[in-house]
């Protein structure tokens, strides 16, 4: 999936100091991404839903399809589906992932 026209569409794409913001939450994917990681194989569920309830934020930087894959992740996660969280985290990852990779992360 592309992120970059949802990022586009975001109503400050213009404004260089958002920008800068955006980059710096870039940034900081790999590291969550490994965080997310290693909650999924220490079997951590309250950690994974924390570090999900972190990324619900995405949205704020216009990747909005990341931001409600980490919403639908932590409210699974309360419910206690363990399975369903893996699929959804596994989906999360790859965005994320896909996010990086198209800036160059």
């Amino acid at each position: 999936p592309s992120f970059s026209s949802e990022e586009n569409l975001h109503p400050l794409r213009d404004d260089p100091d958002f920008a800068l913001v955006v980059q710096q939450f870039v940034d900081r994917l790999p590291e969550r991404i490994a965080d997310m990681n290693r909650a999924v194989t220490c079997e951590d569920w309250k950690g994974l839903q924390m570090l999900s309830h972190k990324l619900k934020g995405a949205a704020l930087f216009g990747f909005d399809e990341l931001g409600q894959s980490a919403a639908a992740l932590e409210h699974t996660l309360t419910q206690g589906e363990y399975g369903q969280a893996l699929v959804i985290e596994t989906k999360l990852v790859d965005m994320a992932s896909s996010i990086c990779h198209q800036r160059g992360k």
